[in-house]
């Protein structure tokens, strides 16, 4: 089970993300988009990463993206040699 703590539901149950319906104009969802691109900079930053994916939903998703990721970074690791 994992630990979701209780910022985290409140931040995602904001009527301006939990409300935004996913067919929005373009000029209407500029705050969202800015917001997950920024998140996404940080994250490749932190981790040294060329790029990182915010779109696994959750669970076996995001396994997979990881694992895929992992084996990606070795294959091209062992080419190297």
């Amino acid at each position: 089970m994992k630990y979701s703590p209780k910022t985290n539901e409140k931040q995602a149950g904001l009527s301006g993300l939990a409300g935004a319906h996913p067919l929005l104009p373009p000029d209407l969802s500029q705050g969202t988009l800015r917001m997950m691109y920024e998140l996404e900079q940080y994250l490749a930053e932190i981790t040294g990463m060329d790029a990182v994916t915010l779109q696994p939903a959750a669970g076996a998703h995001g396994e997979l993206t990881g694992m895929l990721i992992i084996h990606a970074s070795q294959k091209q690791r062992c080419a190297a040699f």
